[in-house]
């Protein structure tokens, strides 16, 4: 029984030896006399997509208007149509507005959000009323996260 004991306590101290912190800084490692400087570890840059707030017209996708200024081919799922744009606005940055747009090549946006957000835009494009949307823009994947939508923007036109 005093054998066990004693087994425990030294593998309770070998334990605790091995998960406690050295008393030394990190930054500095003794290697065979010499000390070496270990920089500090490295931590991914994460990157908040920025949001922004596109106001103008949804209108039916035809390769006539595909290539005017100012205009985006929108897809949700299996509707397609053409964004003619009035107004871009980022609202978690410094304001950059329409040349954010020329990040967006080639201009094609993959919109995607709850149901109730694209039937908005479904209602705006029947009805041809403004309409103003915003989300988190992923530029590398070239795709919209609607946060918000409405129908009738005050400043489309």
């Amino acid at each position: 029984m005093r054998q066990i004991i004693q087994w425990t306590i030294a593998i309770g101290i070998l334990l605790l030896t091995g998960l406690t912190p050295p008393s030394t800084s990190a930054q500095i490692i003794q290697a065979r006399g010499h000390a070496i400087g270990v920089p500090p570890p490295i931590v991914p840059h994460v990157v908040i997509p920025p949001l922004v707030r596109f106001t103008g017209f949804l209108l039916p996708y035809n390769e006539q208007n595909r290539d005017s200024l100012h205009t985006l081919t929108v897809i949700a799922g299996q509707q397609k149509w053409l964004f003619r744009l009035d107004n871009v606005e980022t609202l978690s940055e410094p304001q950059t507005g329409e040349m954010i747009l020329n990040d967006i090549f080639p201009p094609v946006l993959h919109v995607t959000g709850p149901e109730p957000l694209l039937q908005v835009l479904q209602t705006a494009e029947a009805t041809r009323t403004p309409v103003t949307v915003e989300g988190r823009l992923y530029l590398s994947d070239r795709m919209l996260a609607v946060t918000a939508a409405k129908e009738g923007a005050a400043n489309a036109g």
